[in-house]
């Protein structure tokens, strides 16, 4: 039996713990163990708990501050140079000691931050074991380890040209897969639903973060379409909604199901949302257009740039009518026409993770390791 770690960043439910789960899912076998280890609750499950408490009282509280940090700090280029830090060498040290302890074959990294402390381990020689690098947003941020890490699984082809012409990266490391989604998310069709009534996903209320008020406000007021609202774990939006009994708003509680999900997704005209980067994943791969209402600071800005300036995504503001909006962009032929072209085009520069990657490097890489183990 081989084994595979996978590495997300904090047990909060997330786009990194989303991707960690399809690939799972894809390379879960007979002979093959994959196993989720978070990397800060292992150290100390206290930690864990203030750190994520943390991040998302800065957000929610102080967003114009930790946008800013992101872009100065987290954002942007990076040369990867070995850091000399207390903290850094801790780290490093108890990522050592979760690779004695689990001993995989092959390490997957669906968060920047132990990619980055891998990368830092190769550079010392101190480990030896493939790691993959499993992108969840449109972009490579300075954080993730690059130049020492074995393959990567990149959102978009700009992102491959970072790595390979800014960081060296050879490119035969480097495969444009998109961002994986479970496989239970496929068959969208190009041609969405020909019914009366438009209807309409909104997604982004689960932890409570958003401008959701302005969004809601906006659904009342638009009874030309039917709204489904994805709530989460969040009670009281999910109370709120279902106390006010508006006929044309229908609030859904937590969906564990991937299964589920694509149903949904085959019943939708359009999403609501905001750009996180699983979400725009998932949407892409059931070809239901994208509208982006709100972003929180960080990633999901540099996210929705990239969206708006490809032509695969949709915004309106505060001031705009849903129903002005689904007039002018589901309701015309030649908007709907050009979204579809650019989401084609962002698919067809994937290479197919299921079909390429997976079937041949991650194989290749366990039979490396049976290989040294046996030999």
């Amino acid at each position: 039996m081989q084994k595979i770690v996978i590495f997300p960043f904090l047990r909060m439910r997330s786009g990194h713990h989303l991707v960690a789960e399809a690939i799972a899912e894809r390379l879960q076998g007979p002979d093959v163990e994959v196993k989720e280890v978070e990397l800060l609750s292992t150290i100390s499950p206290f930690a864990e708990w203030v750190t994520s408490k943390f991040y998302l009282n800065w957000i929610r509280h102080f967003s114009n501050g930790y946008s800013r940090f992101y872009h100065r700090h987290i954002a942007g280029r990076s040369s990867n140079a070995r850091s000399k830090g207390w903290t850094s060498h801790y780290f490093q040290q108890q990522m050592l000691r979760i690779i004695r302890t689990e001993q995989p074959d092959v390490i997957i990294c669906t968060h920047a931050f132990p990619s980055y402390l891998l990368n830092q381990l190769k550079e010392r020689n101190l480990c030896d074991i493939p790691v993959i690098n499993a992108y969840t947003d449109l972009f490579v941020s300075r954080v993730w380890g690059k130049t020492h890490i074995e393959y990567h699984l990149l959102p978009n082809r700009e992102a491959r040209r970072e790595l390979h012409e800014h960081h060296a990266v050879p490119e035969e490391r480097l495969f444009v897969t998109g961002i994986p989604v479970h496989p239970a998310i496929s068959g969208g069709s190009i041609i969405r639903s020909t019914q009366s009534r438009k209807q309409i996903l909104v997604a982004g209320g689960n932890g409570g973060l958003g401008q959701l008020e302005t969004l809601l406000t906006q659904i009342e007021q638009c009874a030309e379409a039917d709204f489904h609202v994805l709530c989460g774990n969040n009670q009281t939006l999910y109370k709120r909604l279902a106390t006010r009994r508006h006929p044309h708003i229908h609030p859904l509680a937590y969906i564990d199901s991937r299964d589920e999900m694509n149903q949904l997704y085959e019943r939708m005209d359009a999403i609501v949302t905001k750009p996180g980067g699983v979400t725009v994943s998932e949407a892409f791969e059931k070809r239901v257009p994208l509208f982006i209402q709100h972003v929180l600071p960080g990633q999901e800005e540099i996210n929705r740039t990239y969206l708006m300036e490809k032509g695969l995504a949709f915004s309106f503001n505060q001031t705009d009518s849903l129903a002005d909006v689904i007039r002018r962009t589901l309701e015309n032929p030649d908007v709907m026409h050009a979204w579809q072209q650019a989401v084609m085009q962002y698919q067809n520069d994937r290479v197919m993770a299921d079909q390429r990657f997976f079937a041949e490097r991650i194989a290749g890489c366990l039979q490396d390791r049976r290989q040294k183990a046996n030999g």
